[in-house]
């Protein structure tokens, strides 16, 4: 693995050198990948997502049934999810990134993209464009008759892979009990208890929690960037909740309840929006000053 045995191979390089995100670990690139496999299934029910480990070979396999990769997204930013709010990524950056930091790490990255019949491979070159090592995919043709897309990195430990379940709850080893709701499961099972989980990647740990929560993506967001970033595509009603009772930011929808309280508040767009206003400030002062 990691060199392409195969003629009219084509070079493309991408302006990432190696020290790119250089406190991302093992677990950190794998998790980009599982995330794309995930979403990849979020938007088609039909493109099964599934890990596999052959640990003679010490091979990862992602696997996706029915997924292909376009050349195009080997651009920065380009994507296929992105503003799909039930997805969990949206930069379009994460398998390159992965590709990156695992070829930093001393793995092969190699992408089986079976529809059209190419094999993709990831590794370090000192381009004579930029006059700097950057990552490069090299890309060719194969015979095959397997469907699909398969993601295959190499170089992986046992350790490594057991050291997965922490990164997603599909590798978490056993059947957990949960309970559905709207806004993703609760996980009654005690020994997830406190871990809070979107689309079923590990995002926090809280031991006052009861249960653990795993979340729909439209209600957590996890960009690299800060949620806030995300405000301007709330709609009306949807607020976002933070303090000691969430154990990390939370997007809710809030309904106008049906009996309104009563306010001395006066309705302030319905009182300046009247043509003519007659203010008496010595009673305004006066209704200060003893109130």
């Amino acid at each position: 693995m990691g060199e392409i045995p195969y003629s009219n191979e084509k070079c493309y390089e991408l302006t990432l050198t190696p020290d790119y995100v250089s406190d991302w670990t093992f677990n950190d690139a794998i998790r980009e990948l599982i995330q794309n496999g995930i979403d990849q299934e979020v938007l088609d029910k039909e493109n099964y997502f599934s890990v596999e480990y052959d640990q003679a070979r010490q091979i990862l396999k992602l696997k996706n049934t029915r997924s292909v990769l376009k050349i195009n997204t080997l651009l920065l930013g380009r994507s296929s999810k992105a503003r799909n709010e039930d997805t969990v990524g949206q930069f379009g950056e994460g398998y390159k990134i992965a590709a990156l930091v695992l070829n930093r790490l001393g793995k092969t990255f190699t992408v089986l993209n079976n529809e059209k019949k190419e094999i993709w491979v990831s590794r370090f070159k000192n381009s004579e464009k930029w006059r700097e090592k950057i990552l490069a995919f090299y890309i060719g043709k194969r015979v095959t008759e397997d469907t699909g897309l398969c993601i295959e990195v190499g170089n992986v430990s046992w350790e490594e892979y057991a050291g997965l379940s922490k990164v997603w709850i599909g590798l978490c080893g056993f059947d957990y009990e949960k309970v559905s709701t709207q806004y993703g499961e609760i996980l009654t099972d005690e020994n997830l208890a406190g871990q809070v989980f979107v689309n079923g990647l590990f995002v926090d740990c809280n031991s006052d929690l009861q249960y653990g929560y795993n979340f729909k993506p439209r209600y957590i967001n996890l960009e690299r960037d800060n949620m806030i970033d995300s405000t301007t595509m709330f709609s009306p009603g949807d607020v976002m909740v933070i303090g000691d009772s969430a154990p990390i930011p939370l997007k809710i929808h809030v309904e106008l309840a049906k009996e309104r309280p009563q306010s001395r508040t006066i309705d302030f767009w319905d009182v300046w929006s009247r043509s003519e206003r007659v203010l008496d400030y010595s009673e305004m002062v006066n209704e200060y000053l003893n109130d």
